[in-house]
């Protein structure tokens, strides 16, 4: 049996008896549970290793600050506590720690590691319980990482998720159009009674128009609002309309190209209708001032002009959707040195079926490649940034047919369909037909460039469907 010493326990209930949900439970048994490294740990490695005759993940940390991590879904805004088991590292030095990302990440304390090298891989190891708990009040599905503070090796078993019960009710604030709608005092959970105060900014070319309350209108005209909670969990949506009837999501002139920032690890400036992103470091990344378009905006798809004179060849989008965060990744960006000389033009689908056009969260990364390695310094300008519809075979025409599925997905090379099929067409995300192919069950992408696409299949019965993938 394993030895387990009680490493750290910190929890930010008011007292103690609360009651828990388990959300996710990892043991690896047998394979590594989905947990991969995290790009900084580019040069290690995660694989299972047996304690007792029971999986654990080792982790071989080949540098300081390094994690594995792995993508979850969130029950609803509340308190979660992440614990897990660890050995492993240097004695008395070195330190762990978990991390929620959300875009953002909210760390948990940072604790020592003691006498943990002694014997390692026998009955004699001490395992250590780690446990920390977060207060998540945004719908975004975050990434549980777990870091290692100094090279070395590591064992990681046990990983849990519970939430934690909530002691009154959720309060979610939701934003429809350009604008955002900041709850004054934010918590996982609000008292019966409790007045929870609500702030609504509009942004560039957007006013703000009115409050709703779970669907219903409240309040009056003014960008405050007051809920007092009910026996119930509530969303209150602050509604901003855009002052020009037409939807103008195209920055391409230096007014425009300023509401870009830089959020680490680079710089940027408008000039001359340009935007010059200097990149000083690894992992460089810029973000849009303010929520874009409104959700009868139908906005599929997103076009950058741009000139590299770096080293870099992926460029990554991350923006929120329902139940989670999107990354969509841009690969084979033409650099300097090419015929081109380091200029092009690259196109991505939205992607994912829930997408309803509300561009909000948005972050562009620069990646060195499809590898995510570090990123090269230099410049990278940006002409243009455009939000748009894609006109024909769009995510409005993705269905679902059981019969009939394509795998891998993303896909490097092979393209394979479940049956052979009477044809299938290839689309890119503006809906230009790149290949046609009749009575076949594969096809080779290796040509095609990185981005999204979508695959019109019609059978031997003539039923159509149409799938999205990712290249």
């Amino acid at each position: 049996m394993k030895k387990i010493t009680l490493l750290f326990l910190l929890t930010a209930l008011p007292f103690l008896g609360f009651s828990q949900t388990t959300i996710d439970t990892y043991d690896f048994d047998s394979d590594n549970e989905g947990f991969v490294d995290g790009s900084s740990m580019v040069s290690s490695q995660v694989t299972t290793d047996n304690f007792l005759g029971a999986g654990s993940l080792k982790a071989i940390a080949s540098a300081n600050f390094k994690v594995v991590k792995k993508n979850w879904s969130l029950d609803g805004t509340g308190e979660y506590t992440l614990k897990f088991n660890i050995k492993g590292g240097t004695d008395g030095v070195s330190k762990v720690k978990a991390i929620m990302n959300q875009g953002t990440s909210i760390s948990g304390s940072s604790i020592v590691i003691n006498s943990m090298t002694s014997a390692i891989g026998t009955d004699t190891d001490t395992w250590y319980e780690y446990s920390y708990t977060f207060a998540i009040t945004s719908l975004i599905s975050p990434q549980i990482q777990i870091q290692m503070s100094l090279a070395g090796t590591y064992y990681i078993d046990n990983v849990t998720i519970v939430k934690e019960a909530c002691v009154g009710y959720a309060i979610q604030a939701t934003t429809d159009g350009g604008g955002t709608n900041i709850i004054t005092t934010e918590l996982a959970c609000y008292a019966e009674g409790e007045e929870v105060e609500f702030t609504a900014t509009a942004c560039t070319d957007f006013t703000f128009d009115h409050w709703e309350l779970d669907g219903v209108t409240v309040g009056d005209a003014t960008t405050s609002y007051t809920h007092t909670v009910a026996d119930e969990d509530a969303t209150v949506k602050a509604f901003f309309t855009g002052n020009s009837p037409a939807a103008d999501t195209k920055y391409d002139t230096t007014v425009e190209l300023e509401r870009w920032s830089a959020s680490s690890n680079g710089s940027v400036s408008a000039v001359s209708n340009d935007l010059i992103w200097t990149i000083s470091g690894n992992n460089p990344k810029i973000i849009l001032d303010c929520a874009l378009a409104v959700e009868t905006w139908d906005l599929t798809a997103l076009r950058i002009g741009y000139t590299n004179a770096t080293s870099n060849t992926r460029l990554r989008l991350v923006h929120a959707k329902d139940g989670g965060t999107e990354y969509i990744n841009y690969d084979g960006m033409a650099v300097e040195g090419d015929a081109t000389s380091g200029v092009g033009t690259l196109e991505l689908a939205l992607g994912h079926a829930t997408w309803i056009g509300n561009v909000s969260d948005i972050q562009l990364f620069i990646k060195l490649n499809n590898s995510n390695g570090n990123a090269d310094t230099g410049d990278f300008t940006i002409d243009y940034i455009e939000f748009f519809e894609a006109p024909t075979a769009g995510l409005n025409d993705l269905n679902e047919n059981e019969g009939i599925s394509i795998y891998p997905n993303p896909v490097k090379e092979i393209l394979n369909i479940s049956s052979e099929v009477s044809q299938i067409e290839i689309f890119n995300v503006l809906g230009q037909k790149v290949i046609s192919l009749s009575n076949v069950n594969s096809l080779d992408t290796s040509n095609f460039k990185g981005g999204s696409y979508f695959a019109k299949i019609t059978t031997s019965e003539g039923v159509t469907t149409t799938k999205r993938f990712f290249k």
